[in-house]
């Protein structure tokens, strides 16, 4: 099982350590407060590349799954630039 985790309290960008997911995956994000942050999950094709590409990212909070149909591709949860002005921001990917 794999499980990446973040939850953002401050106004600054944020990332999950990198997983390794395939085939059905679970995407949850919790909001509470004031934010304007953008919440994204990010794939990269290996452990050795720096940046990952972009999947797909929400505003509110969603519970809703994804697919990866190829083996050792990595994923990663976070937000980008600030956003949270009160509250706070969790993201989770497992499988």
């Amino acid at each position: 099982m794999s499980i990446q985790s973040l939850i953002v309290y401050s106004s600054s960008a944020a990332w999950s350590s990198w997983g390794t997911l395939r085939d059905k995956f679970n995407v949850s994000i919790s909001c509470t407060g004031d934010w304007t942050a953008r919440m994204y999950v990010q794939r990269r094709f290996s452990s050795t590349q720096s940046t990952g590409y972009d999947v797909d990212f929400w505003t509110n909070s969603v519970e809703t799954w994804g697919t990866e149909p190829e083996d050792g591709m990595e994923y990663r949860i976070g937000i980008k630039t600030a956003g949270v002005s009160s509250g706070k921001i969790r993201g989770r990917l497992s499988q």
